[in-house]
């Protein structure tokens, strides 16, 4: 994957590279910001070694479920992951609600749904059936500070 983003040859992905490179369901504005997490040195650009050691939840197809659970937390500037944009991507009908349903569909392949429902379970604190965003950035908070 780095290898095709490297349109240049160079051994490095610019933003621009990274940007074009995107898949069609990810916004300009999202790999933008996924470049600014990749690129920690703040360089302008990107080594095979920073983006393989960001993993499979941090590369621009990135599932949000992925993100939440495999992204270093405090990433640069000493910011968490975009709990707003990991939302917005689990929202799957932008009822401003995320059910139990959602979050299943949303889980990387490799968490299986027993870990699934417990996190699940760990966000909706109400036991509601569903959990709001700023549920969400709280337990985004509180993961944060533990970790």
């Amino acid at each position: 994957m780095f290898n095709k983003m490297d349109a240049d040859k160079n051994g490095s992905v610019s933003k621009s590279e990274f940007v074009g490179a995107r898949p069609k369901d990810v916004s300009e504005e999202r790999a933008s910001k996924m470049f600014g997490k990749l690129d920690d040195k703040n360089t302008g650009s990107i080594s095979f070694d920073q983006f393989s050691a960001a993993g499979a939840a941090r590369r621009t197809s990135g599932n949000a479920m992925s993100a939440v659970m495999q992204l270093p937390q405090g990433g640069p500037g000493g910011k968490g992951p975009d709990a707003s944009e990991m939302f917005s991507k689990m929202d799957g009908d932008d009822d401003g609600k995320v059910t139990k349903s959602e979050f299943m569909s949303s889980r990387p392949d490799d968490m299986n749904a027993e870990m699934a429902t417990k996190l699940y379970t760990s966000i909706d604190t109400d036991g509601t059936g569903s959990f709001t965003e700023a549920q969400f950035a709280d337990s985004m908070k509180s993961r944060h500070q533990q970790g």
